[in-house]
């Protein structure tokens, strides 16, 4: 209780001057902002998860289709030409792959939006090589211990030929393996149907 004091004189006013209702006020604003604050990056973070989870999701589906494909369980562990033909033909259904196969190099955007640079080591692709060959239309290169394969797609007047090569001797034996399919295939009566 505020007493006062008063000698010779009166009080016409006496009352308390304080702004306790004004912090009240600002701090009611303060909680409303922060709690929006809260929703927003709540939402943010559960939209974030949600695309994380598709991402995810959609690289699984790549991987079962692929499995698919070759009719393949998770406990096989060896791979035929028979497979990589199914994988590949299945693959190559896709624009997408067709155009990321037949190039030297690639750069592909991530989820994360960082960038990831591939490098296609087949020579038949390299314009600069001794192998290269403008009717090979990509597609990849592998090697295992001392196995080395090649995956080709050949282009020759309007058709399409899957050459898979496992087990050659080495990195150059692989194309000199595919590159006498190649030559049987330019040599033979099939194109001239």
């Amino acid at each position: 209780m505020l007493q006062s004091l008063c000698l010779g004189g009166h009080i016409e006013y006496s009352g308390r001057s304080d702004i306790g209702d004004a912090y009240d006020s600002v701090l009611s604003m303060l909680q409303l902002g922060l709690l929006i604050t809260s929703f927003l990056l709540l939402f943010v973070s559960v939209l974030g998860q949600i695309n994380i989870g598709l991402s995810s999701l959609e690289q699984r589906t790549y991987e079962l289709l692929i499995r698919r494909a070759i009719g393949a369980s998770r406990t096989e562990a060896r791979t035929t030409a028979l497979d990589l033909k199914k994988v590949v033909e299945s693959l190559l259904e896709y624009q997408w792959f067709r155009d990321i196969v037949s190039k030297s190099s690639y750069k592909a955007t991530l989820p994360d939006e960082s960038t990831q640079m591939w490098k296609n080591t087949n020579a038949f692709l390299d314009s600069t090589s001794d192998y290269y060959n403008g009717n090979v239309k990509g597609v990849k290169t592998g090697s295992l211990s001392d196995d080395y394969n090649l995956v080709v797609l050949y282009q020759q007047h309007g058709k399409e030929f899957l050459i898979c090569s496992l087990g050659s001797k080495s990195n150059s034996s692989r194309y000199d393996d595919v590159n006498y399919i190649i030559k049987t295939i330019d040599e033979s009566d099939y194109l001239s149907r």
